[in-house]
């Protein structure tokens, strides 16, 4: 932390469970990180002011890789979103 902000390299875990590791900017997620869901599901990759940004992986509970593009935290290409987001989960 510098001046109560997430700043450099750590882990945070939100109260519903999720956790994310990595670089943080400003207390946003910024840099390379994993972020995990409560489900299982992990996301690795790059984020830019707490959104995915370039490339990242997708690793689902259930087995199944999907790799990446990222553009203002939205896909860029032929990958899906974990199902625990399309069930209305959601994503911090």
């Amino acid at each position: 932390y510098r001046a109560g902000w997430k700043e450099g390299r750590g882990s945070y875990r939100w109260k519903t469970g999720e956790v994310y590791e990595g670089t943080w900017k400003a207390d946003k997620r910024h840099g390379h990180g994993t972020f995990t869901t409560v489900g299982g599901d992990v996301f690795e990759g790059d984020y830019r002011e707490n959104k995915r940004e370039g490339g990242g992986t997708w690793r689902f509970a259930y087995g199944r890789v999907d790799v990446n593009q990222y553009k203002a935290d939205v896909p860029v290409g032929d990958g899906v979103m974990p199902p625990s987001y399309l069930a209305g989960g959601g994503i911090p």
